[in-house]
């Protein structure tokens, strides 16, 4: 999906009245896979609010179901970006004579380097979500998996990825996952304006106005799993409600 047009740029979170009105086209799709498959990807987004590459590596052992409860174990890649001094030291190794350079120079060179896979170090984690089996999204995540369990056992993926073949005819891959921009395509059929992003802002608008205090600050950043502090404070910006002192 391509970057919003700068129309959408600045609107506000996704409503519940633009979810139900995606889940009622979701009950269009004539394919049981396919419309069972959108409206697990519309559950998951709209519980946790997951980054893409959370959403295409999820796989199915990664689900556990109890009597009462859904349990998800989500994988996290947080990018670090390295600093000057790594970057010296990357020199070092790697182009010694670079080091001669003016010191603004290196700044230069710098800045574009910690853009690179070697001046990025990524964190691999894992956090566990949990939702009732009484929550209508949960059914949702549950109808797919018993249908994936039941048709497609081998699967590894919960969005495997697949081919088309002799028209309508899709096999799935057993061992691959969907690409971000595959699973990007399957929303924007549903809600053309509706990228990831807004529904990581709707979540983290519930959390703020179910505890409309400071303490939701540390609330977004769990729930998202968001690396900065600072980050969740951006969300609070948007959505903390400032309330007036009652004087009589």
């Amino acid at each position: 999906m391509p970057n919003p047009s700068p129309a959408y740029k600045n609107r506000e979170p996704i409503t519940q009245e633009e979810i139900d009105t995606i889940l009622k086209k979701t009950l269009l799709i004539t394919d049981t896979y396919r419309r069972l498959r959108a409206r697990c990807l519309i559950a998951l987004l709209k519980k946790w609010g997951r980054r893409r590459n959370e959403m295409t590596s999820l796989r199915f052992s990664d689900l556990q179901f109890t009597d009462k409860d859904l349990f998800i174990t989500f994988s996290l890649l947080k990018k670090h970006k390295l600093g000057m001094a790594q970057f010296l030291k990357h020199l070092e190794k790697t182009n010694p004579s670079a080091l001669s350079k003016p010191y603004t120079e290196l700044q230069t060179d710098w800045k574009a380097w910690k853009n690179t896979s070697a001046g990025t170090r990524v964190k691999h984690d894992r956090r566990k979500k949990t939702v009732s089996l009484e929550d209508k999204y949960a059914q949702m995540i549950l109808e797919y998996t018993r249908y994936m369990h039941d048709n497609h056992p081998t699967c590894t993926y919960v969005f495997p990825s697949g081919r088309c073949f002799f028209g309508d005819t899709y096999l799935l891959d057993e061992t691959r996952g969907l690409s971000g921009s595959q699973l990007l395509k399957i929303l924007k059929a549903l809600a053309p304006t509706c990228w990831l992003h807004l529904w990581r802002e709707l979540v983290a608008k519930e959390v703020i106005e179910a505890d409309n205090s400071i303490d939701a600050i540390s609330k977004v950043k769990t729930v998202l799993d968001l690396q900065e502090t600072s980050s969740a404070w951006c969300y609070a910006d948007r959505f903390l409600i400032q309330r007036a002192k009652t004087e009589r």
